[in-house]
């Protein structure tokens, strides 16, 4: 059985998977066989009566899914205390309160272990038309949401509710029931099912069994949180409003509260026989902490998520902290309310700059529902204004007119990349044609969606910022590292893919990538002390023959990585080595291997295509720097650049309602300030930043400086000379480069945060307020907020010391 987990929640859902044809006796082989033997009573020990034991089967059957639908009923009551199991039938009303998106993730159906193979290819329109000349099917398909994923072989559905759980439940029984054309006792197919219908039993009761869980440890103690967060009596805060901690300072959203009161005790939902059965060996003990009654002094503790600048500041590394009411104060400052931290997304879906707080999902807002303000506020549901909407339809429209620009980029060259074997421009011309199309959400994002069209536009702006700028990022990379390669490669002695051996150690192994110097202090390694300046060196990854490994080391080892000086060819004769390669390197009939494309073009190797990836992948990367040049001019002319342009990109940061749908808008803008009409210049501002990045800074100021000195008006130079000048305690200089940044661009966002942070440092703590604060201005989800909010309370400190002193 196959279960894909997709979602973020705790419980593993497992689900099941049976038949109601007539069979031949099946032994059930889990260790919850013995529970059958109440159904299969009626039988009178005839175990060997093929009707006899086809009917017990049937009657199992029927039992388990009678027996999944009344947990359904007693899972969906809203109040885990009136929940009770009667026998009405299938088709009453399910209350669906509980949300399960969070906690449950996709259910993950496979033919033929899971699912009769016959109906699920008909069910997924195979041949053309079958599904409406079954009514089973056609059925089966109403009940199943609009993000089910149906494939000839595979079925995922998202789980949102209670009803879906019911849903599926139906459809998989009423999939799994009838005979179909294939369905002949004695071919060799029926004997298969046989076996698919004892693992779908078996997987029956491990579905009750999983379901029972989800009710001890998730649903009950849900419902009676419910409760308990109706009556906010002394309860000063929501849930989703930003506090700060009036005296350590550290600012946060509220997740959750409780009032701590004596006494206590849950009622949870009743459940049947078979649900409440324990089918392990080992017994799990769950204990929910529970309120009850109004009696005892009241004490409201609250939850909640910190800033992640604010976090490390105070050495906090959970990301979490506790305070009461007295501890804690509003922000009313709107430029510190948006809070930076990865926790915020399992508990809140946006930020309302209308109410200057986190809206919770759904699942915390029925935790507690008197919290929240507005119901119709939260989540998706959010309108923007007419000009927002348009601004969103603009970008949207230009992000797919471009990446259809950069789709002729590479069909210009080849109309087939794919059937031509070219692995690196076909990946790239899939992805562009997704975003042409709009398809920019992943699985995951689809199935936590009720609704095809729930994506806000804000959300769908940003996911296609994210695909045409993670496209970007990708084809600069990979184009830097091909230039820097084969500028070394006259200096490289061994290929990719070759088959050496150690010559000290005597190990034979594959090169997989290389370094033209070692990316670390090597000089101290054995085998390396007696080569002469292995600084100099190139330096291999191999990945060694687990069976040297042994011999010489005593044990395998992972990738090697080995000074060239210390390598050698191993003879054809002696590469017949063991090595558990990815699928993508290919062995060729000398014994060596074949890179996958990518690696190949990274490392500077000849494509065989006459060019064509190169020319495409340039190519790809002028365009996203003309689109960037263009988008920067004060007076865009270019219709499509225009929409694009850098104004429209700040104008949106306004509007953006999550920190994650900002981060996509704030990295465009950085590239497209990185662009230039040079390309060597561009080269060597990447190299500037590779150099930074391997700790080599002295190097990469040096790099910054030459460019400045060529073109004077390049923006983005200055800026990273300053930011380097930074680094280095060098104030003065980045204070005099950070100007010269924003005489070319005042709107210079890192400039301007950069300038305030020598301010900063040099304690001239008004002039770095007022430069967070215009910072803010431009992009409210900046995290400069955290310092600003630093700086402010130093601030205070210094007036309130003053005030002592005079």
């Amino acid at each position: 059985m196959t279960f894909c987990v997709l979602g973020r929640g705790s419980s593993s859902l497992v689900f099941f998977f049976f038949t109601t044809k007539k069979r031949t006796t099946t032994t059930i082989t889990t260790a919850a066989s013995t529970s059958l033997r109440f159904l299969s009573s009626t039988n009178n020990g005839n175990n060997n009566s093929s009707s006899s034991s086809g009917t017990v089967n049937k009657r199992i059957t029927k039992t388990l899914y009678r027996q999944l639908l009344r947990w359904c009923k007693a899972s969906s009551s809203s109040s885990s205390s009136s929940s009770s199991l009667t026998s009405k039938g299938d088709d009453d009303d399910i209350n669906n309160t509980i949300p399960l998106t969070t906690l449950v993730p996709p259910v993950h159906l496979e033919s033929p272990n899971n699912l009769n193979a016959f109906r699920l290819e008909v069910l997924a329109g195979i041949p053309a038309q079958s599904v409406l000349d079954d009514p089973i099917v056609a059925r089966v398909r109403t009940m199943l949401p609009p993000q089910a994923e149906i494939t000839r072989t595979t079925l995922t559905v998202p789980i949102h509710t209670v009803q879906d759980v019911q849903n599926v439940i139906r459809s998989v029984f009423r999939l799994n029931m009838s005979n179909t054309p294939n369905d002949d006792d004695d071919n060799d197919d029926d004997k298969n099912e046989k076996g698919y219908q004892k693992q779908r039993l078996a997987a029956t009761f491990t579905a009750l069994k999983s379901l029972n869980e989800l009710s001890d440890g998730y649903l009950d103690a849900i419902q009676v949180q419910r409760q308990s967060h109706m009556d906010r009596t002394g309860v000063a805060f929501r849930v989703g409003q930003v506090v700060q901690h009036q005296q350590e300072r550290w600012r946060g959203v509220i997740a959750k509260w409780d009032i701590r009161r004596g006494g206590g005790g849950g009622n949870p939902a009743t459940r049947t026989s078979l649900t409440t059965k324990d089918y392990s060996d080992a017994t799990t003990n769950t204990t929910n902490t529970t309120i009850a009654g109004n009696t005892g002094n009241q004490n409201v503790v609250y939850d909640i998520i910190l800033d992640a600048g604010d976090a490390h500041g105070m050495g906090s590394s959970s990301g979490w902290s506790q305070a009461g009411a007295s501890e804690l104060q509003l922000v009313d400052d709107a430029a510190l309310v948006r809070i930076h931290s990865t926790l915020l997304r399992d508990y809140f879906t946006r930020f309302s700059a209308r109410d200057q707080r986190f809206l919770p999902n759904e699942l915390v807002a029925y935790q507690f529902p008197v919290d929240v303000v507005n119901p119709n506020n939260n989540n998706n549901n959010n309108t923007i204004s007419t000009t927002d909407a348009k601004l969103c339809l603009e970008l949207i429209q230009a992000v797919q007119e471009f990446a259809g620009r950069l789709e002729r980029c590479i069909l210009d060259e080849t109309s087939c990349p794919g059937d031509r074997g070219m692995v690196l421009l076909h990946k790239i011309l899939e992805r562009l044609q997704a975003v042409t199309k709009g398809d920019v959400f992943s699985r995951q994002e689809r199935y936590q969606n009720k609704k095809d069209d729930s994506f806000s536009p804000l959300t769908t702006v940003a996911h296609h910022l994210h695909a045409l700028l993670h496209l970007h990022l990708e084809v600069v990379d990979v184009n830097h590292q091909r230039k820097t390669c084969k500028e070394v490669k006259p200096k490289i002695h061994f290929s990719l893919g070759d088959v050496v051996r150690h010559k000290r150690f005597g190990f034979r192994g594959v090169v997989v990538t290389w370094d033209p110097k070692p990316a670390m202090d090597v000089r101290r390694w054995d085998g390396v002390q007696e080569i002469e300046n292995p600084m100099e060196k190139p330096f291999y990854h191999v990945i060694p023959d687990p069976n040297d490994c042994i011999r010489v080391f005593g044990g395998e080892r992972s990738t090697r990585y080995v000074c060239e000086d210390n390598l050698e060819l191993c003879p054809k004769a002696d590469r017949n080595i063991s090595i558990d390669m990815e699928p993508v390197w290919t062995r060729t009939e000398d014994g060596d291997y074949k890179p996958p494309d990518e690696i190949k073009y990274r490392f500077g190797e000849d494509m065989e295509d006459d060019g064509i990836t190169e020319r495409c992948m340039t190519r790809i990367q002028d365009e996203y720097n003309s689109l960037y040049l263009l988008g920067r001019e004060s007076t865009v002319r270019d219709p499509l650049a225009s929409k694009l342009s850098l104004q429209k990109l700040i104008d949106f940061l306004q509007v953006v309602d999550t920190a994650s749908d900002a981060n996509p808008v704030q990295e465009t803008i950085k590239e497209m300030r990185k662009a230039h009409v040079r390309r060597d210049l561009r080269w060597r501002l990447e190299t500037g930043v590779s150099e930074l990045l391997s700790g080599r800074g002295e190097n990469a100021m040096e790099i910054y400086k030459m460019v400045v000195r060529e073109d004077p008006t390049y923006a983005e130079a200055w800026n990273k000379l300053a930011t380097c000048q930074y680094m280095y305690g060098k104030h003065e200089e980045s204070m005099e480069s950070t100007r010269k940044v924003l005489e070319l661009d005042p709107n210079h966002l890192q400039a301007i945060i950069g300038l305030g942070l020598i301010h900063f440092e040099n304690e001239e703590y008004q002039q770095a307020v007022k430069q967070f604060r215009r910072a803010l201005e431009i992009d409210p989800w900046s995290p400069i907020g955290a310092k600003l909010s630093m700086t402010l309370d130093l601030l205070d400190k210094i007036l309130i010391r003053e005030e002592i002193l005079d």
